[in-house]
Order: structure tokens, then sequence, then C-alpha cells
């Protein structure tokens, strides 16, 4: 959200006198999204490191909007526009791909291990992608198209639940997960996870099942 709402890259040192954090906890944190792409860094002539949104990430004008959402919600604390030229500058070079890979363009689609960790954990991203991508659907469904213990959707579930993002809902003997109208940031997020499931895949390929559409080839997407 700091990110998203100070339009110029930002040293690591700025980012952690920011958030009132250590410069360690800011480098770990930074781990995972770097890894996805959504977060791109570079040095400066002076060795020290930026880091901003990347604007080459697939989904970074949905990602944008969902952040300055969620930055009305739960302020950030900001900084000045950019007045160095050279930070101008690096906003043109912090442009990196998911997974690493060299070169990337928003058209460009992804697989679903260039993702895997957007929400920190391989499990979590893809419960949450899963639902989004098939509208409605349960742990058992989960469970069996993602290859992930029953245990592990249950925790993801719930954890999701209490969080505010999705819901259960009562279909029947079985209990039915979908997106959380009622999130704060509930349009912002569709959109944001809906084009993440446009550009990949592997979730594309969900988006035809759901409980309420249990007929076809199933269960093999994600495993």
């Amino acid at each position: 959200m700091t990110l998203a709402v100070q339009n110029r890259p930002l040293y690591i040192t700025e980012l952690a006198d920011l958030l009132g954090a250590w410069h360690s906890k800011i480098d770990q944190a930074l781990v995972p999204l770097e890894q996805v792409g959504i977060v791109s860094s570079t040095f400066s002539r002076n060795n020290l490191r930026w880091v901003a949104l990347n604007r080459g990430f697939p989904a970074y004008r949905e990602a944008l909007r969902l952040l300055r959402r969620l930055e009305a919600v739960w302020p950030q604390l900001r900084v000045g526009k950019p007045r160095r030229t050279a930070e101008r500058l690096a906003l043109g070079t912090l442009r990196r791909a998911p997974g690493r890979r060299a070169s990337l363009s928003p058209s460009d689609r992804l697989v679903a291990a260039d993702v895997d960790l957007l929400f920190y954990s391989k499990p979590g991203t893809r419960v949450l992608l899963s639902i989004a991508a098939m509208g409605q659907t349960d742990v058992v469904d989960l469970h069996k198209t993602l290859g992930v213990d029953r245990r592990s959707v249950w925790n993801v579930a719930n954890r999701w639940q209490r969080e505010g993002v999705i819901r259960s809902v009562r279909s029947g003997r079985r209990r039915v997960l979908e997106l959380e109208p009622a999130f704060v940031a509930a349009p912002e997020l569709r959109r944001f996870l809906g084009r993440l499931v446009a550009v990949t895949e592997e979730y594309e390929g969900l988006a035809g099942l759901s409980t309420r559409n249990p007929s076809g080839t199933r269960f093999t997407t994600l495993r």
C-alpha cells in the first residue's frame, strides 16, 4: 500500500522509516513480492537500493487500484513527489518479470508457479485464486484440484474467511466458498484476481468448474 501511493521509487531505508520497521524486516517482506514480480528493485549509483511496484507485472493496473483502495481504508505515511531526476529515471528501469525471467509484457501469460508466493504461501495463493476462478467451490473440490491435503485447504479457507476475504454459504450438506462481496475492497480484489486468472492458463482452466457445474473433466489443472 505504501509503494502504491508514493508515485516514485523508495529507498529501502525510506520504506523502513515510513513503516516503522527494521531494514531486515523490509528485505524479508520484499523477497516473495519480488519473486512473484509485483515488486521490483534496483540499485542507485551510490549503491542504495530502490524499490517500487513493477509496472511490467501483467496485473499491475489492477494491483495498483486494489492497493490504493486498501490504503484509503488503512492510510499509510507518504513522502513527496519525485524531486531528483535519478528517481524518475529509476521508475523506467524498475520493470521485471515474474519468476525472475528476463522480460515479460503485460499481455504475456503466466503459469501458476509464477504467482505461488503472491500471498506468501502456495496453498494460500492457490486456494484464493481457485475460488476466484471457479466463482463457487468447496474444500473437497479444492483438495482434489490443487493436490493439497484437505487439512491445509481447510486452514487456508478459514484464514481467508477470518480476514473477510471469502465467505462460506451452506448449499445442502456442502460448505460453498466464494469471494466475500462485503470486503472493503471487494470490486478491486475481484478485478485483480480476475486478471491473474485470465493470464494464467491453469486458473483459466478452472473457470468452468464450480459446485453448481460439476460435469466435465475435473481435478487435473493445478496438481
